[in-house]
């Protein structure tokens, strides 16, 4: 990724970027710990049997949701001008 965001930015603004990307991994590592209060809450809330019965689900849909961003933001990014210019494309099987 930071690879990507030195491409893509003007020279006298690389270091913003990628600075930006180095406090969005803080923020994953924050979303981890809310995970795991998640677990823990629900867990305390409806007890280890309705957990292994139904109570998963509720986890698994919240991080289903995430799905629908990531998507939008994937469209959203292009290819930089230096990858555009390589001559040498890989070939997919």
């Amino acid at each position: 990724m930071s690879v990507h965001l030195v491409e893509m930015v003007p020279p006298d603004r690389r270091r913003f970027y990628v600075n930006w990307q180095s406090a969005s991994q803080q923020a994953a590592m924050m979303s981890l710990r809310c995970a795991a209060l998640l677990g823990y809450l629900l867990n305390k809330m409806l007890g280890t049997a309705v957990i292994g019965d139904w109570g998963w689900r509720i986890s698994f849909f919240i991080g289903c949701s995430i799905i629908p961003v990531m998507s939008v933001l994937w469209r959203l990014l292009q290819e930089t001008k230096e990858f555009k210019a390589h001559e040498h494309r890989p070939a997919f099987r």
